[in-house]
């Protein structure tokens, strides 16, 4: 049975004073008055999420675990490979932990780029699901590792479910070696798509999303704990190509004019993609000019370093 609380206090600036976003179903979206933050009120408790991440999130999830269970590609292999190299393990293999791994496609990507990896994550049924191939995955959470062990710490899309986003950054600067990085990605809530459908955005998901973040909230919270020099990019996000769903708050306007011409160029480039794959280079223009140029990027991607050292 669900466990909900009200929130009293923002995880960002710690006001108290809130404007309502917009409802999802039965779900209320708040705005913090003081920093923009936007969070979900009633949100889980801590009990409550830390029973369902562990026992029934995959469980329900199972096309997303076998997706995780299918090896990396090309691209997430590069994208280890360029992290490893803003590394300085003089001596050693560079170490990264993931957290919130699943079944560990991740994991695979950076052992596979040369990093010494580890996944870890509270679903034995996901760690388990990656272990029989092999991977070096654990069954933990951060706060139960030796500090200091990391020169990189990677969390993809977990920082919107946790029900305090400032204390697993804390944790996270505990695990790092002085000067590691943090990579971290979430969905967009800035981004052209979020604020043109509002409540019908497909990567809203507010029954498990309790933060929806943008770059200004997200790396102020990151700097409020520690973390500088931050590098922010965005991904992702082809969404544009499918309607959004029907079934969520009403409010959110069909794409007109300029936004639909954005889309039409678009679709273009998504149906030539296939002429740029023998290039690495010209694949990365072609997603710098959806992601950034024309702003169809829709999960924010910040690497940043401990301040610590």
């Amino acid at each position: 049975m669900e466990e909900l609380e009200d929130v009293r206090v923002c995880n960002l600036c710690s006001a108290g004073a809130f404007s309502d976003e917009f409802c999802v179903g039965r779900w209320s979206l708040k705005k913090c008055a003081g920093c923009g933050l936007v969070f979900r009120s009633p949100r889980y408790t801590s009990e409550f999420l830390e029973h369902f991440y562990s026992v029934q999130y995959y469980e329900t999830a199972r096309s997303y675990l076998g997706s995780q269970v299918a090896q990396p590609g090309p691209d997430e292999v590069r994208s280890a490979r360029r992290l490893l190299r803003r590394v300085h393990a003089v001596g050693r293999k560079p170490s990264v932990l993931e957290i919130g791994c699943g079944a560990g496609r991740t994991v695979d990507a950076f052992a596979r780029a040369g990093w010494d990896a580890l996944g870890i994550d509270i679903s034995q049924s996901a760690i388990n699901a990656g272990k029989r191939r092999g991977l070096n995955l654990r069954e933990s959470s951060p706060e139960r590792l030796p500090p200091g062990q990391y020169d990189a710490i990677v969390a993809l899309h977990v920082l919107e479910h946790l029900h305090d986003p400032r204390v697993f950054l804390r944790t996270c600067r505990r695990n790092l070696r002085p000067k590691g990085l943090l990579l971290i990605e979430v969905p967009d809530y800035g981004s052209k798509r979020a604020k043109s459908f509002r409540g019908r955005w497909p990567h809203l998901y507010p029954d498990i999303h309790l933060y929806q973040f943008t770059e200004e909230t997200l790396t102020a919270l990151m700097a409020d704990e520690g973390f500088c020099s931050m590098r922010v990019s965005r991904r992702g996000g082809m969404a544009f190509l499918e309607a959004p769903s029907p079934a969520a708050t009403p409010g959110a306007d069909s794409l007109s004019g300029p936004q639909s011409l954005r889309a039409d160029v678009c679709k273009l480039l998504f149906s030539c993609r296939r002429l740029l794959y023998w290039s690495p280079f010209l694949r990365q223009v072609a997603r710098w000019a959806i992601w950034d140029f024309l702003g169809y990027g829709e999960f924010l991607r910040v690497v940043a370093i401990n301040g610590e050292g």
